[in-house]
């Protein structure tokens, strides 16, 4: 269980360093590729171990994450709150699904958009909550 949490914790934590520090990303299509083939160098931000481990934390300070939680709840805020900080465009997909046991769970779908205009661009998916059992 702790792995499954901490795979998702650790993906969602990549999508929003990702996002948090995309500004001269997808220019791609303005490069000639074969004059540039020797030369490629890798496109993107450096990674930040501190900065890693410090959205990691916030996330695990909400405590279980699990659909119908305060937890769930306000991680979620949080999440939104960093992605519009960070200029994103979000869209908000809520539905109401029965769980095995017939439980009503409150799902939440987090869309960014970054840069939508451009024609390249990321698509990067995570989970961000966790399992109310394993």
């Amino acid at each position: 269980m702790k792995m499954i949490i901490g795979g998702a914790t650790a993906a969602v934590v990549v999508a929003i360093a990702a996002v948090g520090i995309n500004t001269g990303w997808g220019h791609a299509d303005s490069i000639d590729m074969e004059e540039s083939m020797d030369k490629i160098d890798p496109v993107g931000p450096a990674f930040s171990a501190d900065s890693a481990y410090a959205f990691t934390q916030a996330q695990c300070d909400f405590g279980p994450r699990a659909m119908n939680t305060e937890g769930h709840d306000r991680c979620a805020q949080w999440i939104e709150k960093k992605f519009e900080e960070y200029g994103c465009q979000l869209e908000i997909q809520q539905a109401d699904v029965k769980g095995y046991d017939g439980t009503t769970l409150k799902c939440r779908n987090i869309i960014a958009r970054s840069h939508p205009e451009r024609s390249t661009r990321i698509m990067l998916c995570a989970h961000w909550d966790s399992r109310p059992w394993a």
